[in-house]
């Protein structure tokens, strides 16, 4: 029988695949086609925030490592309180803005919330331990 993940290492490798995708927003500004979304302003060092977060985060959750969801989460979340301090100065490491901080805060919170919540001390998914206990969905 082929191993599942846990229901909180499911929400981890959910939210950091969605990390590595959000930084294909970097594309949308760029002229590619007739049509331009800027709903995030992704450039520069935010692009590698989000690859090597999301990669964090993606490679922890298939083991259920939960520090690599916290060291993601923390990573995520120093990024948003630096772009906060440095938005609309003149200089910008990272080279977004507030919606910027946005999109990292919420990634860097979500990470949090799911690598600090409680788990069961079995191990198992929630559907094992429910046939475990007798009770029925």
């Amino acid at each position: 029988m082929p191993h599942r993940l846990h229901r909180l290492d499911r929400a981890t490798l959910v939210l950091g695949v969605v990390t590595l995708l959000s930084s294909l927003s970097a594309f949308t500004a760029s002229g590619f086609g007739p049509y331009q979304f800027n709903f995030v302003k992704v450039r520069g060092a935010v692009i590698a925030v989000l690859l090597l977060t999301g990669a964090c985060a993606v490679v922890g959750a298939v083991p259920g490592r939960r520090v690599l969801a916290l060291i993601a989460s923390a990573g995520l979340l120093l990024a948003a309180a630096v772009q906060l301090l440095q938005a609309r100065q003149p200089t910008n490491w990272l080279g977004g803005d507030e919606s910027t901080v946005a999109l990292l805060g919420g990634l860097g919170m979500g990470l949090l919330a799911v690598a600090l919540a409680n788990r069961p001390e079995t191990g198992g998914t929630e559907g094992e331990a429910q046939r475990g206990s007798g009770r029925s969905s």
